[in-house]
């Protein structure tokens, strides 16, 4: 049984196809010095917008996650994505307030997201592609519950041609993506775990799905 379910989760990293749109953190820091790990599946309503697959579908995304914190309100970030996206970010905790055990906190975060297996196009669109301004903000109710909210903007160049252009005119078009996770946040000693609502906005198109993440921090 153990092994099957290895396996499983092997081909799902393998076939997941989609950039990374879950959060699974809040807008507090980790601890200067210390370590989260942890892993996440999301499960993305994908289309023409967002994998270039022309039909609709839901496709699962398994995603390996870590944290380690650099200041007392600065921590650096690793997310793998179906083994076919690499976030890096660096989250900054702007204020934070309350005891630990009824805090609120805010924090932005700067992400680029590179891509490991598919050649994206030039390198103009292949870094504006890959970048992502995240605003984040949680409150925590006692020592085990809360709430967090993360709201992104993901600015994006298309290489598609202009409708009724010249066919030698490849210039590109300025395509805007925003995203927002809203979900719980529930922690237990040096566990937690943070299922959450993803909503997704691409021009005029607009999915709602969902996820979910499991770690610890030492």
């Amino acid at each position: 049984m153990i092994i099957r379910l290895f396996f499983s989760l092997v081909l799902l990293v393998f076939f997941s196809a989609c950039f990374s749109v879950s959060s699974y953190q809040t807008a507090d820091t980790i601890t200067k010095g210390k370590t989260e790990l942890g892993i996440g599946l999301a499960v993305v309503k994908t289309d023409n917008y967002i994998a270039g697959s022309g039909e609709g579908h839901s496709t699962p995304i398994l995603e390996f996650i870590s944290r380690y914190g650099v200041l007392d309100n600065l921590d650096f970030g690793l997310k793998l994505s179906g083994f076919e996206y690499l976030d890096l970010d660096f989250k900054f905790r702007l204020l934070s307030f309350g005891s630990n055990e009824s805090k609120f906190s805010m924090a932005i975060k700067p992400l680029i997201s590179i891509p490991t297996l598919k050649d994206e196009g030039n390198f103009k669109t292949l870094i504006l592609n890959s970048t992502r301004l995240s605003f984040l903000m949680s409150k925590k109710f006692n020592r085990v519950l809360g709430i967090y909210l993360s709201l992104n903007f993901h600015p994006r160049l298309s290489n598609t041609e202009k409708e009724n252009s010249d066919p030698n005119d490849s210039s590109e078009l300025k395509e805007y993506l925003f995203s927002g996770n809203l979900g719980l946040s529930i922690e237990e000693k040096s566990f937690w775990f943070r299922p959450e609502l993803i909503a997704i906005a691409y021009n005029s198109e607009f999915a709602v799905t969902f996820g979910a993440g499991i770690g610890t921090k030492f």
